[in-house]
């Protein structure tokens, strides 16, 4: 589909809800000068909307009059659809935070509202003046406010294997996760397209009482440590609540490092965890976290992250009186192009210079990069999620993040993390433009040797 089209079907969407009556006048217009081009259209707007009935007659109504009966029945009732209960891609969607479903039974107030200050960033004068014009810079000093957290315990809930939730009444809560309206339109219009190749109708059901940890599927390591495990504490602080609940896991790549988080904390083992058979999972007794979600810059810090960091530490009693000494540079060679450093065989002939150990994360357990990270007094690593791992480090542990200009729109994802823990935070930038933020990048060696000259 050319991005013309795309963005032509986009402006008929509204937070997800489609407006059928623009994309009738537009698919008519579009008809006077040419039916191939209004057939696209139309069949665009079904794919971004797949269950829209009014989508599919007006569509099936044009095949007809083109003598295209077989395709006019396949469109109006596709064979996949029929099995689907109605109630669950309801287009009545209605804030939680509007008005409460019938189904909500309780809400835990676990963790209140929190503030932290975005600290000014250490040896900014090595920047050079473009970078340093950047808006980002403007939210040194800002106080930030976590919205205070809550679990709520819903009957009947339902979970999407892309991690939106909803009711059983067709409510759901305003933290459902959606990316330009994307992940709303998958879980209840489109559940089974685009990224899922799953096509089974039917859901399953767990009787259950079930924690859901994951949020949503884009899950790296970040997501993961700093949005999704941290869950896993309300199990022990729901338990002293006298309410006993089991972890739920949607399908993910990541189910090992969850039960190694759990495991680490002691609040429950590999058995424990209840898994997705299905893309669509009825939860009887749903236990849902709140999430705090920094939307501006990306970040999912809440309220209960330092919680979990300390029992995660003191767990492993390594918190000890001797001050660190390692200093580690985190490699980006496995990260499969992805932000890889081009010059970052020249990085690491500097930083070895000053004593840095190279390490690569890809395979290494929680474990392992707890004890790893929280041993530092130096931490250099490029824009990514190995970066998560600074959660670990000892107060005024210096950190020193690698990026590249079109990425500094991002910077306060690893900064908040740094001013949130007491760190000392410092950006070595490129300042040269690359429209991408996967793109790769080389590291200004002056820079660099500038920050090694100052530590």
């Amino acid at each position: 589909m050319c991005k013309s089209l795309a963005l032509k079907v986009y402006r008929f969407y509204d937070g997800g809800r489609i407006l059928f009556d623009k994309i009738k006048n537009e698919f008519f217009h579009l008809q006077k000068t040419s039916v191939f081009a209004a057939e696209e259209f139309i069949k665009t707007c079904i794919k971004n909307n797949y269950y829209d009935s009014d989508c599919r007659s007006l569509y099936s109504d044009f095949l007809i009059e083109n003598n295209r009966k077989i395709e006019a029945s396949r469109i109006i009732d596709p064979p996949y659809k029929a099995k689907r209960p109605v109630r669950l891609i309801s287009k009545n969607l209605t804030e939680i935070t509007k008005l409460c479903p019938p189904s909500l039974i309780e809400v835990h107030n676990v963790y209140e509202e929190r503030e932290f200050v975005v600290k000014y960033i250490a040896h900014k004068t090595i920047l050079p003046d473009k970078v340093l014009e950047h808006d980002c810079f403007k939210d040194e000093g800002k106080i930030v406010k976590l919205d205070a957290t809550t679990t709520c315990h819903f009957k009947n809930g339902f979970v999407t294997r892309n991690g939106a939730f909803f009711s059983e009444e067709n409510y759901y809560p305003s933290d459902n996760r959606m990316g330009h309206g994307a992940f709303l339109r998958g879980a209840y219009y489109n559940p089974k397209l685009s990224w899922h190749r799953d096509m089974d109708d039917e859901y399953s059901t767990v009787s259950e009482y079930a924690l859901i940890v994951q949020k949503h599927p884009m899950i790296n390591y970040y997501h993961f440590l700093i949005e999704q495990a941290p869950n896993l504490i309300l199990i022990n602080e729901l338990k002293q609540k006298g309410v006993e609940v089991r972890p739920f896991l949607q399908k993910n790549s990541f189910n090992n490092l969850f039960y190694q988080a759990a495991s680490v904390l002691g609040v429950a083992n590999e058995k424990d965890f209840l898994k997705s058979t299905t893309y669509l999972t009825n939860l009887e007794n749903a236990f849902r976290p709140s999430y705090s979600d920094l939307s501006t810059h990306n970040c999912f810090l809440t309220p209960k992250l330092e919680r979990f960091v300390n029992k995660l530490l003191s767990s492993r009693k390594i918190h000890t009186e001797v001050f660190p000494k390692r200093r580690i540079f985190i490699s980006r060679g496995d990260a499969g192009g992805k932000r890889d450093i081009s010059n970052e065989l020249n990085v690491i002939n500097l930083l070895s210079k000053y004593g840095f150990e190279v390490v690569t994360l890809t395979g290494l357990s929680l474990i392992e990069q707890i004890d790893l990270f929280n041993g530092a007094e130096v931490v250099i690593g490029g824009h990514g999620a190995g970066l998560s791992n600074i959660i670990f480090c000892p107060p005024g542990c210096k950190v020193v993040e690698l990026t590249h200009y079109f990425t500094l729109d991002r910077l306060r994802i690893f900064w908040d993390l740094a001013s949130y823990f007491n760190l000392e935070y410092s950006v070595i930038c490129s300042d040269v433009l690359i429209r991408d933020h996967s793109a790769g990048f080389e590291v200004p060696i002056e820079q660099l040797q500038q920050f090694l000259n100052q530590i």
